[in-house]
């Protein structure tokens, strides 16, 4: 099964320049699905968010809810704020990702 991932982005955010193309490379594995959502420009990117933000409030330090990139996990309605690619594996896939 494919799990869907959301990250949600500001458009010239330096860090989702960074991750979006190793994402997309992820997206090829047949394993997650990453949905890329503008936020800063977008108003109907800035709606879907508005329909995930009780998950991004819960799961994410008080302050940080409306920075990016930010990624949900509505399955296991989770978020997470700005991880490296290592700490987004290890939230996808718990904290042995790197024995499969």
């Amino acid at each position: 099964m494919v799990k869907k991932i959301i990250m949600f982005y500001g458009k010239g955010c330096l860090n989702a320049i960074v991750m979006m193309p190793v994402l997309t490379g992820m997206n090829r594995n047949g394993k997650y699905k990453f949905e890329f959502v503008e936020i800063w420009h977008d108003k109907e990117g800035q709606k879907i968010k508005e329909k995930y933000q009780e998950i991004i409030n819960l799961t994410i330090k008080k302050g940080k809810e409306n920075s990016v990139p930010v990624f949900v996990d509505e399955e296991n309605k989770k978020a997470i704020y700005s991880p490296d690619v290592e700490t987004l594996l290890a939230w996808l896939e718990g904290p042995d990702w790197w024995k499969s």
